[in-house]
């Protein structure tokens, strides 16, 4: 028999048990996933996104990580078509200078824009001794009507190249829109299997087939601005390029239809076509009044900012000009005290560093002033001075010492060289034997003989 402890951690576990069950429920009723919490879906979103909140609050996790994923590449893709857009549309306008001013030819007529990349003068030349030459300023002349001819040419394919990079990002932009859709209803038939615990008999087409004809549908329905922001003209082309870029064909797909599957994407399409505009022109649109207010606010900053230093020049002008009526006398003296003060105090400061450089310097040396503590050498830079000292002496001692030894060596052979007929002196030789016995048995005079003398 359990005892009261036991069946209260036992009903205590059944409680967190049936919890468990209940949120497991709750979560595959929702789609399989818990969607984020308010404050984590903000900062996944950013300024940018924000206006899709109230959309994915009620989205999965991991479909909301897609949507922002493919709506975040979307808007910077804008940005950059925004900016080549606009440096393409220099070539329909007239070539102007720093200041903005239109610049003209000899004739009068306006410059056509040359890009960087092509403003460069006729490389062929003559000699400063015959451009006055008639024959050659006709060359020349002729060389520089190719050299202008080629250049016009350049600027005709800088500008078809330019519009090609334009329509390229464009169709990029519009093959990530196709894709984002195209991932929204997959995931919308997903979360429809599984809350239905799967897709109805009645159905003829698959799960991908009923995504397909989802995204489909729903492009056909595109109004003319969604179509417009992604380059095309309405969304029957929009459709028939979703066709094109996932090889389908839609009328397979409407020939393998029933009834049945009309009636269960009728609910899907209608919320879709919520969405689209959306997900496209309402953002962009947004963005693009960020950018734009952005861009007030700083030209108005430059404005202001330049008429705020114009009058406080102004300020200072009239500062000087009323010092000149009568008050600069004791401005200027002022002005010079302050001055003088200043350079004494720099002069006082470099001599200073200059007794601190070259004090306890030797004249003689080669090497560089080492700066000290107080201006004099350490003593234990003494000592290693005269350590150095010391052993310099001794080491011109001994060569002094050999270098004798040496010349005396020389003069002798120098003496012999001068008398080739004079013999040489018989060197002195000591007999060893004598030497040592003398040495043991010490002087032989008087006496008797000692040791085996004596036998």
């Amino acid at each position: 028999m359990m005892n009261s402890t036991t069946e209260g951690a036992s009903s205590n576990k059944r409680g967190r048990t049936s919890n468990v069950h209940a949120t497991a429920t709750t979560r595959a009723a929702s789609g399989g996933s818990a969607a984020a919490a308010p404050s984590d879906l903000a900062s996944l979103l950013g300024p940018r996104l924000m206006p899709l909140m109230d959309l994915l609050a009620t989205q999965p996790d991991e479909l909301n990580g897609t949507i922002i994923s493919l709506s975040r590449e979307m808007l910077d893709l804008r940005v950059t078509i925004k900016q080549r857009m606009k440096s393409h549309a220099r070539f329909d306008k007239p070539s102007t200078d720093a200041a903005g001013k239109i610049q003209m030819d000899k004739d009068g007529n306006p410059l056509p824009f040359v890009p960087n990349s092509l403003r460069s003068k006729c490389p062929i030349k003559s000699s400063s001794q015959t451009n006055n030459d008639t024959e050659m300023k006709a060359l020349l002349d002729a060389a520089a009507a190719i050299h202008t001819e080629y250049i016009s040419k350049m600027i005709d394919s800088a500008k078809a190249v330019g519009q090609l990079e334009i329509t390229l990002r464009v169709k990029q932009l519009r093959h990530k829109f196709l894709d984002l859709i195209a991932t929204i209803s997959l995931a919308w038939i997903v979360i429809a299997e599984v809350k239905l615990g799967g897709l109805p008999t009645a159905l003829n087409l698959s799960r991908d087939e009923l995504s397909t004809k989802l995204a489909f549908d729903t492009f056909v329905d595109a109004g003319p601005n969604v179509a417009a922001a992604v380059g095309v003209e309405n969304g029957a082309k929009l459709a028939a390029e979703f066709a094109s870029y996932k090889s389908f064909t839609p009328f397979t797909l409407e020939e393998k239809m029933s009834e049945a599957d009309s009636e269960f994407l009728k609910p899907i399409i209608t919320k879709m076509n919520t969405w689209l505009p959306r997900l496209s022109v309402n953002l962009w649109d947004t963005d693009d009044e960020k950018e734009a207010t952005r861009e007030v606010n700083a030209a108005l900053r430059e404005v202001l900012k330049t008429k705020a230093l114009q009058a406080t020049n102004d300020a200072v002008e009239d500062a000087m000009d009323a010092e000149d009526e009568g008050l600069s006398k004791p401005l200027n003296d002022q002005i010079r005290e302050e001055c003088k003060k200043a350079f004494e105090k720099q002069m006082v400061s470099l001599k200073r560093q200059m007794r601190k450089n070259y004090s306890g310097d030797d004249k003689k040396s080669n090497q560089s002033s080492k700066p000290t503590k107080n201006g004099r050498e350490s003593k234990e830079s003494s000592k290693a001075a005269a350590s150095k000292k010391r052993a310099n002496s001794d080491t011109s001692t001994k060569d002094k010492k050999g270098t004798s030894t040496q010349q005396k060596k020389k003069k002798k052979k120098v003496d012999n060289a001068d008398e080739p007929n004079k013999p040489t002196p018989k060197s002195k030789k000591t007999n060893r034997k004598q030497k040592q016995s003398g040495s043991r048995e010490g002087s032989n005079e008087g006496g008797k003989k000692k040791g085996a003398a004596r036998r």
